[in-house]
């Protein structure tokens, strides 16, 4: 037991080819969409149902983090 905070990240991810394996993250535009290496653009572009509409939400640009926290807030509580 540790009295120090803990923050964990959890990545789920899935073959190309499939659909993904779940919808509870988000996958921001500097990994898919503006990362310089295709490889990486390639491995994290197979998006999730919550980033998709994500961004049909917030639109393409880039956001604040306190403005991305609100957009996935309104869409957390529009699905439950």
């Amino acid at each position: 037991m540790t009295e120090q905070e803990r923050k964990t990240v959890q990545i789920y991810y899935g073959h190309r080819d499939q659909p993904a394996m779940a919808n509870d993250s988000f996958t921001p535009t500097q990994f898919w969409r503006d990362h310089p290496e295709l490889e990486v653009r390639d491995f994290y572009g197979v998006l999730n149902d919550k980033t998709r509409k994500y961004f049909e939400l917030a639109g393409p640009e880039d956001h604040s983090v306190k403005q991305i926290a609100k957009f996935l807030y309104q869409l957390d509580c529009q699905n439950r």
